[in-house]
């Protein structure tokens, strides 16, 4: 072995903390493998967590709705807010953030459980009811719909006997005029121009003439009248109030909801109120509006049916505007929404029973007891 070789022979058999006393630096020494291939959730969390933060924030400033009414049309979308922070909860668990994922849940589940409890069965004693079942159909039929032939044909399939129409036009007037063979009784709003109220009943109906019956300050669509079936005569309100699109149409929306409170309020008959409210279960509004009125939810028992918008495939993205609220003592034995049939909207379809007393002062009373003021 010469002298070279013999050199590089000694280099390469030093240790490396015999280098570091030579004052050299050693190589590194090569890492571990066992974090390969697996990759970091650290972006994604940040993501997840600023959503988070937007999302709650949001729902915090919608328990003050009544100060924070200019946020009104974000605050309509308040259950995918929940739905949401409910999926981002089990992003952030994954990744172990359990203090994120924990306050996630706990901002969603008030939301959450007040639409669980739609579903939540409800039952009747059959025997305090009129065996006769009156069915009521609810639609927006959206005012630029010409598609008028596939609201004729759900009509005939569902054969409702009470046809309660909103934002309804000249050309839909006269393409509904068919109808009036099978439903003679029209209900009409009396002062309304343009986007109306119109009724189509099997039943005959009065229908009060007096403008005051509407609501004078806002000009809301209203189509007051009572039906009367062979079992029962009954009060039905068929309105549209504003939608929330810009400041002051929230305030008159808001001012909507007292005028119309006050009114279903005094009704001395069982009273069905519907149409579309543009907004929905989780409004202080709507909660005062039934507060006031003592009329209960016909989704009780059967679900959310979000309504809105209706291009939407899933309810997830839908909100539910479109409501059907109806006197504590009639029971709702069925409810489900159709399809669009052209509008923007699903109608709305109920099936109610009347209930076999004539006694309904005791709801009335009570109604008059509930504080008056919203």
């Amino acid at each position: 072995m010469n002298v070279d070789e013999l050199k590089e022979t000694e280099a390469t058999s030093i240790k490396p903390d015999e280098l570091e006393l030579h004052g050299q630096k050693a190589p590194a020494s090569p890492q571990p493998a066992d974090n390969q291939g697996i990759p970091s959730f650290r972006p994604i969390d940040r993501c997840v967590k600023i959503i988070v933060v937007g999302m709650i924030s949001v729902m915090f400033l919608s328990l003050g709705e009544k100060f924070f009414f200019f946020l009104d049309p974000i605050f309509q979308y308040r259950f995918q807010f929940a739905m949401t922070l409910t999926f981002a909860a089990g992003l952030l668990f994954f990744s172990k953030q359990f203090v994120w994922g924990l306050a996630s849940l706990i901002v969603a589940a008030p939301t959450l459980a007040t639409a669980a409890a739609f579903y939540l069965p409800v039952t009747y004693e059959q025997a305090a009811y009129h065996a006769e079942t009156r069915r009521f159909l609810c639609f927006n039929i959206w005012g630029l719909n010409e598609e008028f032939d596939k609201i004729l044909a759900m009509i005939e399939r569902e054969d409702p006997d009470v046809i309660c129409f909103v934002e309804v036009v000249k050309p839909a007037v006269l393409a509904f005029k068919e109808l009036e063979t099978r439903y003679p009784y029209v209900g009409i709003d009396p002062n309304h121009r343009g986007y109306g109220c119109r009724l189509y009943s099997k039943y005959p109906i009065t229908q009060e003439s007096d403008p005051k019956k509407s609501p004078s300050i806002t000009d809301a669509p209203l189509v007051c009248c009572n039906i009367h079936f062979p079992e029962r005569t009954v009060t039905c309100y068929l309105t549209h109030l504003v939608s929330p699109t810009e400041l002051s149409r929230v305030l008159t929306r808001n001012q909507q909801f007292i005028e119309l409170a006050e009114l279903v309020s005094k009704e001395p008959l069982l009273t069905i109120c519907c149409g579309d409210f543009n907004c929905t279960n989780w409004s202080v509004n709507l909660k005062k509006f039934l507060t006031k009125t003592g009329m209960k939810d016909s989704r009780k028992g059967h679900g959310l049916q979000p309504s809105w918008p209706a291009m939407f495939g899933t309810f997830l993205f839908r909100v539910p505007i479109d409501h059907v609220f109806v006197s504590p003592e009639i029971a709702v034995t069925f409810r489900k929404t159709a399809e669009a049939a052209g509008s923007d909207h699903l109608p709305v379809i109920v099936d109610l029973k009347f209930p076999l007393s004539e006694d309904s002062g005791a709801s009335n009373i009570a109604r008059e007891q509930r504080f008056s003021g919203f």
